[in-house]
């Protein structure tokens, strides 16, 4: 084993072999050429990046090669792209020419790497801004060109692998749609079940209906020292709440305050009946250190007529969603009453049907669930390969 020496750099620590230059000592920063969406076609085949790393639309031609990287200096300022195919780059997205000494690849990642540094340079305003100078003196660590290239290759790999599990997982996503679709439709039966579906209403299958306090009536919010949390919209993910350093905080009173209005249950399903209405949750244990927001719905199913967790994906149809639009009212903020929640539209098979297809449709997610969890694993490991690699921790070389 070779052991590496190392020198002290204005960026940092890095292999006496490497060098360590500014952007634009090793190519040419250029910005993008403005085009408005008039002339834009779906038919049309280069991509046109204006202030994101999404296309704004599709053009006739092209100004940059095909995977040369580039960042956006307006808008979402500070972000790092590219292509795989050649692409417009438009007057908001800044990308590089005439590279001398670095790969267009190994580039690309250092760019990644050196993300927040870039961040840092932004200056925001009205639309956040990013100069074109502050790119050009970003330094760098480069390695020789053949280091560069077996470094881009292995970041490549893992990208690749963390790409297939992303189309695997939208692949999974739209299966379950579409099962759910024909599940919660009676479209399509379960083997073992043929008896017919019964049309009903919501409130002829729940025992209560309840809802939160309003913090500016009845309690203090934001509470920074304490270990209580306020659910509100944000929090309510599907059949989870995800509580997060975003999470607005109350005391212990307050959340004895909510309680006595609102008596969570296990089992009940939380239901956004305010703003962004239709989001879902099912409380899966004892709500000893959290209360619900005044307009999230905490609905207790009668266990032997409706299933919590048949109800919550039943809420997540299209046909459900639609009903939605038609009984929300509001001037300023749509919502949906708790007596025309009561009045909701539902089609019930036989409460073993419901926990059969709930069953279904919950293996479906829990496999959605796993896919996405290695996703976040190899997402982490190139993180870590990044580290070790574009500091030359991590020596690739012959």
């Amino acid at each position: 084993m070779i052991e590496t020496k190392f020198k002290d750099t204005e960026v940092g620590r890095i292999p006496e072999s490497w060098e360590a230059k500014h952007i634009k000592d090793i190519c040419d920063v250029k910005r993008g050429v403005r085009v408005t969406r008039q002339i834009l076609n779906p038919t049309d085949i280069y991509p046109v990046y204006q202030n994101t790393d999404y296309p704004m639309g599709f053009y006739s031609k092209y100004n940059v090669e095909a995977n040369i990287p580039f960042v956006i200096v307006g808008g979402s300022a500070g972000l790092i792209g590219r292509s795989p195919v050649r692409y417009w780059a438009a007057d908001d997205c800044a990308y590089f020419t005439n590279l001398n000494g670095i790969s267009k690849d190994f580039l690309y990642y250092e760019l990644l790497f050196r993300h927040l540094d870039i961040k840092k340079e932004v200056r925001t305003a009205s639309i956040p801004r990013l100069d074109r100078s502050a790119i050009e003196k970003l330094v760098l660590g480069l390695p020789p060109i053949s280091e560069q290239t077996r470094i881009a290759t292995a970041l490549s790999n893992i990208d690749a692998l963390i790409s297939e599990l992303g189309k695997l997982i939208e692949k999974k996503r739209t299966i379950k749609q579409g099962t759910m679709q024909q599940l919660l439709t009676s479209k399509k039966r379960l083997k073992g079940f043929s008896e017919p579906w019964v049309e009903t209403t919501l409130g002829e299958h729940i025992l209560f209906l309840r809802t939160g306090l309003n913090p500016r009536v009845h309690f203090k919010l934001n509470t920074p020292d304490s270990d209580c949390f306020y659910i509100t919209v944000r929090e309510l993910q599907g059949f989870d709440i995800i509580t997060s350093e975003q999470t607005d905080k109350i005391n212990h009173s307050a959340v004895k305050r909510i309680d006595e209005r609102s008596r969570l249950k296990i089992g009940d399903v939380l239901f956004s009946g305010t703003g962004t209405i239709g989001q879902t949750a099912l409380v899966k244990e004892e709500p000893n250190n959290w209360g619900i927001k005044e307009g999230i719905y905490a609905i207790t199913p009668n266990c032997k007529t409706l299933d919590s967790s048949f109800l919550i994906y039943y809420l997540h149809t299209t046909s459900a969603i639609s009903l939605f639009s038609s009984m929300a009212s509001g001037s300023t903020v749509n919502s949906i009453p708790m007596a025309k929640l009561l009045e909701l539209p539902i089609q019930l098979p036989s409460l073993s049907e419901q926990t059969s297809i709930a069953s279904v449709l919950s293996s479906m997610d829990e496999e959605i669930s796993s896919l996405e969890a290695k996703r976040e694993k190899y997402a982490s490991i190139k993180q870590g390969m990044m580290q070790q690699l574009l500091t030359g921790k991590i020596r690739l070389i012959d």
